[in-house]
C-alpha cells in the first residue's frame, strides 16, 4: 500500500509538472476526458431508453472523445468551461446513482 501510494503522489507530480509546462497539452488532454465524458452521458441516456450494446458504448466513447480533443484546438477557453461543468455534473450525479440506485449503469454490461 505504501509503495502504491508514493507511485501516485510521484505520477501526479510529475503530471502536474508536465501540464504546467504545456498548457496546450493540458487543454487537448481535457478535450479528450471530457469528450469521453460527454460520450458516456450520451450512452447513458441511451442505456436508459433500452440500447445494451458494448460496442455502442465503445464507439460512442471513442468518437466523443476525438470530438471533444478536435474542438479544443479550435474552441480552447470556451470547451474548457464547457467541459467542466459537464464532468463535474457528470460525476457527482454518478455518485449519488451508485449510493442509491435506480439509474442504469455502465456496468450492466459487465455483469
Amino acid at each position: 500500500m505504501i509503495l502504491t501510494t508514493l507511485t501516485a503522489i510521484i505520477d501526479g507530480v510529475a503530471g502536474g509538472i508536465f501540464t504546467w509546462r504545456y498548457e496546450s497539452m493540458q487543454k487537448a488532454v481535457f478535450g479528450l476526458i471530457g469528450g469521453y465524458f460527454v460520450g458516456l452521458l450520451v450512452y447513458s441516456i441511451c442505456l436508459a431508453c433500452g440500447w445494451n450494446s458494448v460496442w455502442g458504448l465503445m464507439v460512442l466513447t471513442i468518437l466523443f472523445a476525438l470530438a471533444g480533443l478536435i474542438l479544443t484546438f479550435k474552441y480552447k477557453d470556451e470547451l474548457v468551461m464547457e467541459l467542466s461543468s459537464a464532468i463535474g455534473s457528470y460525476l457527482f450525479m454518478r455518485g449519488w446513482s451508485y449510493m442509491f440506485g435506480g439509474y442504469p449503469s455502465e456496468s450492466v454490461l459487465i455483469e
